[in-house]
């Protein structure tokens, strides 16, 4: 039976994972474009005399974190694709390993969110 549904095996995570994957991709752009204006906030404070070392450690961190997370997303969108029903279970590894670089690069995001929010609070 799990023979003639192997289309709904693979092909349902594979979409999941597909959507995830764009959406982390999205998140990782937007962080990143914020590095200028954040990389600018601080030269100011500091400009202005105000200790920025916690939000400079904290920039440091967010830009290793979104480096982690364009790394484990990285060429995911076009790996996804490529598995097809017939090539089931053999290529179940393939959306395992995703799966996981999925939730490494979903930590990264959530600590890379958690720099933005430090770096917020010590420029205040």
């Amino acid at each position: 039976m799990v023979d003639d549904y192997r289309v709904y095996l693979l092909m349902t995570p594979q979409t999941h994972q597909s959507v995830t994957s764009d959406d982390e991709t999205y998140v990782e752009g937007d962080l990143s474009a914020l590095e200028p204006d954040i990389t600018q906030a601080i030269s100011n404070a500091h400009v202005q005399g105000r200790n920025t070392d916690d939000a400079q450690s904290a920039l440091a961190d967010l830009e290793a974190q979104l480096t982690a997370a364009s790394g484990e997303t990285n060429g995911e969108s076009s790996v996804l694709p490529q598995q097809t029903p017939q090539g089931y279970p053999g290529n179940w590894q393939v959306l395992l390993s995703a799966r996981t670089n999925e939730t490494n690069a979903q930590n990264d995001l959530h600590a890379a969110y958690a720099d933005l929010l430090q770096i917020k609070k010590d420029l205040r």
